[in-house]
């Protein structure tokens, strides 16, 4: 059976899998490690951004938005206003 409603990327040996706006999931729900509750008591959520680059290459980051009109909204925010601050050297996750 094919999933159209599915993006798979496997980018430096790390796959993703993204439901893209109105497919179905096995349980339709993210993993936990996707979805973060804020002090207010939103529920966000990681989306994929892709963009092609001066090579052609089509190049991609995350973004977290509460739903996929917010991400789409915070991705023209980004167009307009958006700049790099830094190269990230390591995250830590607690």
């Amino acid at each position: 059976m094919a999933l159209p409603s599915l993006v798979i990327l496997a980018v430096w040996h790390l796959l993703i899998i993204i439901k893209k706006r109105g497919g179905l999931f096995v349980d339709d729900q993210p993993d936990s490690e996707q979805v973060f509750i804020d002090a207010q008591g939103v529920k966000w959520f990681k989306y994929g951004v892709e963009y092609i680059d001066g090579r052609s290459k089509t190049m991609s980051f995350h973004i977290w938005a509460t739903s996929f009109d917010d991400a789409n909204h915070r991705l023209k925010l980004i167009g307009n206003s958006g700049r790099v601050y830094g190269q990230v050297f390591c995250e830590i996750k607690e």
